[in-house]
């Protein structure tokens, strides 16, 4: 997009915005979005991450385990925390910037909620603590979710009343190189019989990384502040309407065989970590309340949704974003813990045997 054009309604001066990370999976996005809005903005890394996607970027290079001091003598509006999950690094950028830094956004997950079956969830719902969690104070090592939740809890510490938790759950898009989700553009352009999990109405609750950059860039325009669930749309999509979706863009002949929830716990088949995306729906992990489409400047609503604007489900990593680096059809996915995915191959055929079990379309 144009920078002319998508500034158009934004009301307010530039802002000048701190990105730490900002080569990775979300951050380009966030850097292009900031700049097509006219919007100053400056990285600070390690400078070993695509180092070369932003030469016209102003780069600081650091690590943030501790070496920090080319953030010092600059001031800056909004910065955007992508870390994974990691409470020091948070605590240290964190107090080293505030002073210099109006606003900090965190990046977290909804793995910090303590308790995902909350029917809804909203962002007020408690997150992990170390008693929650049963993890001693003294670990060497955290867990995903009580690490996010201890982080959080580090920026809302030192920027009080200054802080953004943004809590995605699942984000899909362009540059996504894990098989969270392109396994099910993968499977159904091969084509064939493809086992779909659960019931079509069970709902997921999925973003498209585009649409959660631009909200956050926009959020940090309207200087909004809170904790959000980076989530959507407000009415949650069924898997139906995704697995079909992902078909009607593809030219492979294929039929989808509706295995329910309980025989494919009974061969072991897991939602979610074997089964991607799917949860079954009587879990809560599905249900967390959507981020409300606050307004940009000039009354553009934000983009919250994945498929809210017209978008449908054709926002596919390999088949609507040629030359990224997602998966192609035939790829070997490379993530620990995939190989549960070459399990489902076989229980594909095994799921068949129980014809009284399975509705095939």
């Amino acid at each position: 997009m144009h920078p002319s054009e998508c500034e158009q309604d934004r009301t307010g001066a530039p802002l000048r915005i701190l990105i730490l990370g900002g080569t990775g999976f979300i951050g380009p996005f966030q850097v292009r979005y900031a700049l097509g809005r006219g919007h100053a903005v400056t990285l600070f890394n390690r400078g070993r991450t695509n180092a070369g996607l932003f030469p016209d970027v102003e780069t600081l290079i650091g690590d943030r385990n501790g070496q920090l001091d080319a953030l010092r003598g600059q001031r800056w509006d909004v910065v955007i925390d992508n870390s994974r999950a990691n409470p020091d690094w948070v605590r240290m950028s964190a107090e080293f910037l505030k002073d210099s830094v109006d606003r900090y956004f965190y990046v977290s997950s909804r793995s910090a909620y303590e308790n995902t079956s909350r029917i809804p969830m909203t962002a007020a719902a408690p997150t992990f603590t170390y008693e929650t969690a049963g993890v001693a104070r003294d670990a060497e090592r955290l867990p995903y979710g009580l690490a996010k939740a201890l982080s959080e809890r580090e920026a809302q510490r030192i920027f009080v009343g200054r802080t953004n938790i943004v809590r995605p759950g699942l984000i899909i898009g362009p540059e996504d190189e894990t098989d969270r989700f392109t396994y099910w553009p993968v499977r159904i352009h091969r084509g064939g019989e493809v086992l779909a999990p659960g019931d079509p109405s069970d709902t997921v609750q999925i973003i498209d990384v585009r649409d959660l950059t631009e909200w956050m860039i926009r959020m940090a325009e309207t200087g909004h502040v809170g904790v959000f669930n980076g989530v959507g749309p407000a009415t949650p999509r069924p898997i139906g309407e995704l697995l079909y979706g992902i078909r009607a863009v593809t030219t492979a002949e294929t039929t989808f065989t509706w295995v329910n929830y309980d025989f494919l716990r009974e061969i072991g088949v897991r939602p979610y970590s074997d089964m991607p995306v799917w949860m079954h729906s009587h879990r809560g992990a599905r249900r967390l309340c959507p981020l409300r489409p606050h307004t940009g400047g000039g009354g553009r609503p934000h983009l919250p949704t994945l498929g809210g604007h017209g978008q449908g489900h054709t926002r596919l990593p390999f088949l609507s974003a040629p030359g990224t680096s997602a998966s192609p059809p035939g790829r070997h996915f490379g993530r620990a813990g995939v190989g549960g995915f070459g399990r489902l191959a076989r229980q594909e055929v095994i799921g068949h045997g129980g014809v009284t079990r399975c509705n095939s379309d």
